[in-house]
């Protein structure tokens, strides 16, 4: 009997150029093999399409994957997601306007990938307690709804995909904080792909 695969991604946002190469090979060799499964109905790549990684093996998908979907699960609503694009980052000094732009870009085109508009996961997530509290109260409420997200590509996902420097510190929502408890939750059906940067 055939049957969906999930493949959830999780990754670093801050991505050099040389390190985008090197994912991208990864990714593909990666999914190709994934593909010689003649058991599988189809695969369902689950990427929120953060800066980073998330985009980086999103347009791996797009150009080479036709048969692969992908779904974009939100940590929060999406104009607050917006928001959070491009900060933070010292080595891709991408501007918030020019990620959002690739963000949009990116929708777009799963969008006709994907032939279906509707791409969306929406996580639980009350937004009118979000923009009634200060800002370092949305920073925690931000971060727990990143933590949720990562529950749910443990959850969801028969294959994570993580890239990750081994060498950062562990936060709350942080991949390498979803790969500790993914180690410490996986069935047996479940597999993770790690991708050392």
């Amino acid at each position: 009997m055939k049957k969906t695969i999930y493949i959830g991604i999780t990754g670093n946002r801050d991505i050099s150029n040389k390190q985008s190469t090197f994912i991208k090979k990864n990714i593909e060799d990666f999914l190709k093999k994934s593909l010689e499964n003649k058991n599988l109905e189809e695969i369902i790549i689950l990427t929120p399409l953060a800066d980073g990684v998330d985009r980086i093996i999103a347009d791996v998908v797009l150009d080479s994957f036709s048969d692969m979907k992908i779904l974009v699960p939100l940590p929060f609503g999406e104009e607050i997601y917006k928001n959070t694009f491009g900060k933070g980052l010292k080595i891709n000094n991408i501007s918030q306007v020019d990620s959002i732009k690739e963000y949009e870009n990116l929708l777009e085109k799963i969008k006709k990938h994907n032939k279906c508009d509707d791409v969306y996961i929406n996580l639980k997530f009350d937004k009118e307690n979000y923009l009634n509290q200060n800002i370092e109260e949305q920073r925690k409420i931000r971060n727990e709804q990143y933590a949720l997200l990562g529950e749910y590509l443990i959850e969801k996902s028969d294959i994570l995909i993580a890239v990750y420097d081994k060498n950062r510190e562990i936060k709350k929502g942080s991949t390498l904080e979803i790969v500790n408890k993914f180690d410490n939750k996986k069935l047996s059906n479940q597999k993770l792909h790690k991708i050392i940067i």
